[in-house]
C-alpha cells in the first residue's frame, strides 16, 4: 500500500476520508498493473480475451463489492 499512499497523499500526516478512498483505488490499480507486468501468461490471456483482470474493493461496513 505504501506506493499508493506516496502517490496520492502528498505528504499529508492525517488523511481525509476522500484521500483514503483515493489511496484505496490507487492500490487496486497498482496491484492490477503488477499482475500484468509480473505474469506475462496472464497478460497474454487478457490481451487474447481469454480472461479479464479486474480490481474490486470490499466495503466492510456494507458488505458491498465495488468493481473498478
Amino acid at each position: 500500500i505504501k506506493p499508493a499512499v506516496e502517490a496520492i497523499s502528498e505528504g499529508e500526516e492525517t488523511m481525509s476520508s476522500e484521500t483514503i478512498e483515493k489511496v484505496t483505488v490507487k492500490n487496486v490499480q497498482i496491484s492490477i498493473e503488477q499482475i500484468r507486468s509480473k505474469s506475462p501468461i496472464l497478460k497474454d490471456m487478457e490481451e487474447n480475451d481469454e480472461i479479464k483482470i479486474v480490481g474490486s474493493i470490499y466495503h466492510v461496513e456494507t458488505g458491498r463489492v465495488e468493481f473498478l
